[in-house]
């Protein structure tokens, strides 16, 4: 027998059974017998798909395709809308309607549909592909056709449908108190009770089956939208036409099993989550609710003229669009490889339909293999008893026994608090019937939970209940014995049970308070069997406790059974991190029910055999790839090019790292400063209005550098190429926006309507978000900070941000806001927006000079990268700068290994900056050293030690340094830090000049040993209208003067960018209106800047006997190993050396003696017992690999 695993393994195993498997009787051909495969336009058209562009993909589906049983084609939302300007999802009176309020295709996207076609020439053609075709319906009635009031068609007869001798009309069907929650402006429920209603829903279907529908997709009549009366309805009328129709539920959010059970006997699809998305998040959703359908043996149940299947969404993979943007494909699939297989896994394993959203025209060879992989395929159609199995174990340190985790059947954590929520549920779950009448509150009435107003320990669980305020005689009938049920301590907010938008699979909104109104969806009645029914939805409240498990994180397994006898086991991997997962043959036989002892078989992804074995199944499952998880690798320009760089020394570049350096790690390569400059005579760093710019003052690339940026395409050509090579494309882009977009005032983008971006009104500019005296203090022409705090501002960013996306960015490099240059308010709104991107994009800020600790711990959760330096450079000099922090080259060949070997113990990113065309062999073989890699990749507990000794003779005994922690010369400096830092709260007010203030620290003011530090302080002189309108800006702030001067004024940013070795805080300057030089004293003692919002403090820089001559580094790597790195910063060979006891006790651990090697030498070295010691080269280093025990 055969067993294959998925991994998300998929493994194949011949397993040794010692029972057979019946095989199943070939059944009648019934409708959805086997999980429908198809395509769908939502995933990559939205819904502004039109008739050639759905051609075009079902003869795509038909030739590549069809032969793996994906059979249906389907146009998803919205084909009867006008496709007009301002037309959008929830748009109201742009749909085509027919007499009968009926919705018909929009002609002018559809254009066979004229004369009153519908959808017949285009379903014809799908039949002449040997294809089937579908379409997406929303529930009840349009908005459109209720406010025409078109009459009601009979269906039977012929003409508009009459009745108790009157003729019927939308209006008296339509239940207004019912539209679709997240689509409000378009539809409501009809009344199913009315013979109307039923006759209207009857004439839909039957227009369907004459156009020559195959497959219905109804939405918003499901999860908490759920509208049973019409779902009922419908395959009632199904059922009597002559054309079999698959009929498919959409929810508008969650669903839970009871919901399911409730319909699944009426429909053939029905959706579990709500929109699945190409981000990992969504996958991961779809764990819990795949097990619980499972667990509720509803896969292939009973269904409408055949069977039943819970439906995950459509896989969103290959060419995409963006959700409810309108507009079509423009961007890749977002989902890792990794994570597209654990999807693709998951839904067949649950055997969920599979519908591919991708754009067809446009599938790739990897995308196309995975979506027609027979194994997936054979699982999802025939295999049996699929289910998540519990009986694992996952290990996440695959290098070390700990951080074990023991999956087992009793998933819930019973000693666990949990979370109380209030959810929806079937009013059939017998849990549902838990509510009775309070008695706490008289005047209002309760209805409560009675587990809790039984229990001694838990205060009571009840809800307000109101009489609504009933404004007519409709209402009065239509809501009578129903109430609100109200906030705690408030009568104006009312409990209500569905979202007003379309919910993603993984978020999760069950009830919300909002202001009270008369509205099904906040009404609710109380039956005597203890149920409290929405009357929206007709779904139950209930209270429960949600449980967290083992299984809702780590690792997961499921198992199925394939139809000649063989057996599936998929383990996924749900860490951000690799895991060994594990599973016993025995606990595999008693989920099947099977009497198996022994396996074989193979790993579907890796075609990896799999040898018998009798104990156990276990697989290392890689990671599904989390953004930046290990510092970043790859190329930059800026050091072999400035800014001068063009296209084909670019893709050039791109080529070799393609070829020579990917295989180490080495995945980005990125475009430095200026590519949107034009290189003209005279041009530089600081020019101005030499830049290109489209109309919404967004930088692009200069097209004369950048052939391809042509027409519009920006860096799109670039990406493609830089991605066709397995590579990923980044860019360095400035603070906020251009000085030449500025001085333009041109519009501001609506990155989300499109269109100049309105507010209050009026259109917004460039002029209006720009902040003029907040300039790139080094790059005082170029760039300027936009006001975050005004929505323009943040809307112009994130028209940035979205285009980068557009391009095909994987990487930004943000200059000029941190360090003394810190604007962290553009940092955190930029960091936002790229969360909200579907594309994932490494955000990594780059400093015009210094950067303390404090200012990292500001901004880290912000980003994925941080300098920590100014620009480094090959000098000595900026290389020994890091030790404090972290043409050809004119580093010496130990310098250079100096350089690489801090960089990897301190785990930072590698970005080599050479010229990659002109790469030698011993440079080529330093930067992909494989222990440099492995340190800077995989090892731990880094860090500097300073217990060792140093000998500046290395052949004497005489000078020898022990460099202790307690070596220390003090200098008192003024710096910069994060107001956070407690250190900076030690301003005061000083009086010893009347005239003009002081602003003193106030330690020296309390010192007998120094005289008072203080600065003069003065308001500052406005001397235009500007910087008049600008002074409510800096009310309060004044400026500091240096001593014995009342021109010159202190500022903290340098005027030009610092490499690393330069270290500028604060200068005095003239003094002038600018937020550089502004301060302000907060009650807390805090001296703020007002251009980087950074605090002054005056600190005493400890100098050690470590920041010259020697320094060592230690930390641990993935295998257990000790790496050590002696550096050698004098200008003289020193012998270095550290006692195994010391270096004990900077890792706490407790070895005694170490062996290993000298990577550099390549030297082996002896078993020590004492003292590890070695001489290194002026500007050299040694780097140890130790194994010690």
């Amino acid at each position: 027998m055969g067993v294959h695993v998925l991994v998300p393994l998929i493994f194949s195993f011949s397993l040794l059974l010692q029972r057979g498997l019946c095989e199943g009787v070939t059944e009648k051909q019934e409708l959805a017998l086997l999980p429908p495969r198809g395509w769908n336009s939502y995933d990559s058209f939205d819904w502004v798909i039109n008739e050639a562009d759905f051609l075009q993909n079902a003869e795509i589906v038909s030739k590549s395709l069809l032969s793996h049983g994906y059979e249906y084609v389907v146009v998803d939302y919205l084909w009867y809308r006008r496709r007009v300007e301002n037309a959008g999802p929830d748009s109201e009176g742009l749909d085509v309607i027919d007499e009968w309020g009926r919705l018909i295709p929009d002609a002018g996207r559809w254009n066979s549909s004229m004369g009153g076609n519908g959808f017949k020439e285009v379903a014809k053609k799908v039949h002449d592909l040997g294809l089937k075709f579908g379409i997406h319906v929303m529930r009840g009635i349009s908005v459109q056709a209720y406010n025409a009031n078109t009459p009601i068609l009979d269906p039977i007869k012929g003409g508009a449908f009459e009745e108790s001798g009157r003729i019927w009309q939308a209006r008296d069907i339509g239940m207004t108190d019912r539209r679709c929650k997240w689509m409000q402006h378009g539809f409501m429920s009809v009344n199913n009770d009315l013979a109307a209603g039923r006759a209207f829903l009857r004439s839909l279907y039957q227009q369907y089956a004459e156009w020559g529908v195959d497959f219905v997709k109804n939405d918003c009549v499901f999860g908490e939208d759920l509208d049973i009366k019409e779902i009922s309805t419908v395959s009632e009328v199904l059922k009597e036409l002559d054309r079999p129709i698959v009929y498919s539920l959409s929810p508008g959010s969650f669903v839970t099993p009871d919901m399911a059970k409730q319909v699944h006997s009426f429909v053939n699809m029905y959706r579990i989550t709500g929109d699945d998305w190409d981000k990992w998040e969504h996958v991961r959703y779809h764990f819990n609710i795949a097990r619980d359908v499972a667990a509720a043996n509803l896969i292939g149940a009973e269904g409408l003229n055949g069977k039943s299947w819970p439906d995950m969404d459509m896989l969103p993979l290959g060419w995409l669009t963006d959700p409810g943007m309108s507009r079509g494909p423009h961007r890749e699939c977002n989902l890792t490889p990794g994570e597209q297989r654990t999807q693709i896994t998951l839904w067949s394993m649950a055997k969920s339909p599979l519908m591919y959203g991708g754009d067809l025209r446009k599938i790739d060879e990897a995308t196309l293999k995975l979506i027609t992989n027979p194994t997936i395929l054979e699982i999802d159609h025939f295999s049996q008893k699929n289910t998540e199995i519990s009986d694992i174990i996952s290990r996440k340190d695959i290098g070390s026994s700990d951080h074990v985790s023991s999956h087992s059947r009793n998933l819930k954590d019973e000693n666990s608090p949990g979370k109380h929520v209030l959810s929806l549920t079937s009013c059939m779950d017998h849990e549902a019937k838990g509510w009775v009448i309070g008695t706490n509150d008289k005047e209002l009435g309760q209805i409560c939970w009675k587990n809790r107003l039984e229990s001694k320990d838990q205060p009571p669980f009840c809800l307000d209940k109101r009489e609504p305020h009933l404004t007519s005689h409709e209402e009065s009938i239509q809501y009578h014995g129903k109430f609100h049920l109200l906030g705690m301590n408030t009568m104006e907010l009312c409990l209500e049970t569905s979202t007003n938008r379309k919910l993603t699979s993984s978020e999760l909104e069950i009830s919300s308070l909002v202001p009270c109104k008369n509205n099904a969806n906040q009404m609710w009645e109380f039956n005597h069997n203890g149920t409290l029914v929405n009357s929206y939805s007709g779904l139950c409240a209930k209270k429960e406790i949600l449980k967290a498990t083992v299984n809702d994180a780590e690792a997961r397994a499921w198992t199925a059974i394939g139809r000649k006898g063989e057996i599936y086991v998929a383990l996924f991997n749900l860490f951000t991190e690799e895991a060994m997962i594990h599973a016993k043959i025995k606990d595999l036989a008693d989920a099947l029910g099977l009497g198996f002892s022994s396996c074989v078989g193979t790993e579907i992804w890796s075609g990896e055999d799999i040898k018998p074995t009798e104990q156990g199944l276990s697989e290392c499952v890689t990671e599904n790839e989390e953004l930046a998880r290990l510092p970043p690798r790859g190329w930059n320009s800026y050091d072999s090019f400035d800014w001068v760089i063009n296209e084909k020394d670019f893709l050039q570049n791109a080529q070799m790292v393609s070829k020579r350096l990917r295989a180490h790690g080495y995945e980005y390569a990125v475009v430095d400063y200026l590519w949107y400059r034009k290189r003209e005579k005279n041009a530089s760093r600081d020019s101005e209005g030499l830049d290109v710019i489209d109309e919404w003052g967004r930088l692009v690339p200069e097209p004369r550098r950048w052939p391809s940026s042509k027409d519009g395409k920006g860096f799109k050509e670039v990406a493609k190429k830089v991605h066709d090579l397995g590579l990923k494309f980044g860019i360095h882009v400035m603070r906020g926006i251009s000085v030449q977009a500025y001085k333009a005032n041109t519009p501001i983008l609506d990155p989300i309507k499109g269109g100049s971006f309105e507010e209050s009104g009026r259109i917004w500019r460039a002029r209006d978000i720009g902040m003029s005296d907040r300039r790139c203090k080094w790059m005082p022409r170029g760039f300027m900070s936009v006001n975050t705090d005004l929505a323009a501002g943040r809307a112009f960013l994130r028209s940035l941000y979205q285009q980068y996306a557009e391009w095909g960015v994987d990487f930004v490099k943000n200059d000029c806001v941190f360090g003394d240059d810190l604007d962290v308010k553009e940092i955190s709104a930029v960091s936002e927006i790229l969360k909200e991107l579907d594309r994932p994009i490494v955000y990594s800020l780059s400093p015009g000079s210094i950067v303390t600790p404090n200012m990292g711990k500001e901004v880290r959760s912000f980003v994925n990268m941080y300098r920590i330096t100014g620009d480094d450079w090959d000098t000595w000099k900026d290389v020994h700068y890091h030790f404090n922090v972290a043409r050809k080259c004119n580093l010496t060949l130990a310098e250079q290994r100096t350089q690489i070997t801090l960089w990897s113990m301190v785990k930072s990113p590698l970005m080599f900056g050479g010229d990659m065309r002109k790469i030698d062999k011993t440079t080529l073989k330093l930067i992909t050293n494989p222990t440099i890699l492995e340190i800077d990749h995989f090892s731990q507990n880094n860090m500097e030690i300073s217990d060792f000794m140093s000998t500046r003779d290395a052949g004497s005994s005489n000078r020898i340094s022990s460099h202790s922690r307690s070596l220390k010369d003090e200098k008192n400096v003024l710096s910069l830090t994060s107001c956070k830092d407690h250190n900076a709260r030690g301003w005061v007010i000083g009086t010893r000049d009347e005239e003009l203030g002081q602003i003193c620290w106030k330690d020296s003011l309390e010192s007998k040993d120094q005289s008072p530090f203080c600065l003069y302080r003065r308001q500052p002189l406005l001397t235009s209208e500007e910087e008049s309108i600008d002074k409510q800006q800096y009310q309060g702030n004044f400026l500091l003067l240096g001593k014995n001067t009342h021109d010159f004024c202190l500022g903290t940013s340098t005027n030009r960018k610092l490499t690393s070795s330069e270290l500028e805080i604060s200068s005095l300057a003239p003094c002038k209106w600018n937020a550089n030089q502004m301060w302000e004293l907060n009650h807390n003692g805090t001296l703020v800047n007002g251009y980087s919002g950074l605090c002054a403090t005056k600190e005493t820089m400890k100098a050690t006997a470590n920041d010259a001559e020697a320094r060592a580094w230690i930390a641990i790597g993935r295998k257990g190993q000790i790496y050590v790195a002696f550096f050698n910063l004098s200008s003289k060979k020193r012998l270095i050396s550290a006692k195994i006891k010391d270096l004990v006790g900077a890792l706490h651990l407790g070895f005694s003696r170490c062996k290993g090697t000298e990577i550099w030498s390549g030297k082996d070295i002896k078993p020590a017992e004492r003292l590890l010691s070695v001489v290194v080269p002026s500007h050299g280093c040694a780097l140890f690999d130790l194994t010690c025990n």
